[in-house]
């Protein structure tokens, strides 16, 4: 049943959602004196699975790949900030003798993991 803008036009109606994990639901009704009365329409979509070798017993999500390569860079990126913060902290002490103009205190340490 498709619903017409004209038939919404001016009614008070509710639209209820239901957000799962693979799923939208949507129903709406309509109103009559503040209480449910009828309802208008309704429907479902349902989305494809987000996980690839299901059948196979490996239950592996889509984007496993693509985050664990966000994960390392945000951590080679994180650590290298740590490392240039903790040069700055220890130039101001007195504690290291300044870096070259424009040299990176962070390239020189950062990347020997």
């Amino acid at each position: 049943m498709a619903v017409k803008s004209e038939e919404l036009k001016g009614a008070p109606y509710i639209l209820g959602l239901d957000l799962g994990a693979a799923s939208l639901g949507w129903a709406i009704v309509g109103l009559a004196d503040g209480k449910p009365a009828r309802h208008i329409d309704g429907g479902v979509r349902i989305f494809p699975e987000a996980v690839k070798n299901l059948e196979q017993g490996r239950d592996e999500p889509k984007g496993a790949q693509r985050r664990s390569a966000r994960q390392m860079r945000r951590q080679t990126d994180r650590r290298r900030r740590r490392v240039a913060s903790a040069f700055r902290v220890l130039q101001k002490a007195g504690l290291l003798p300044p870096f070259p103009e424009g040299a990176d205190p962070a390239d020189s340490l950062a990347r020997h993991d």
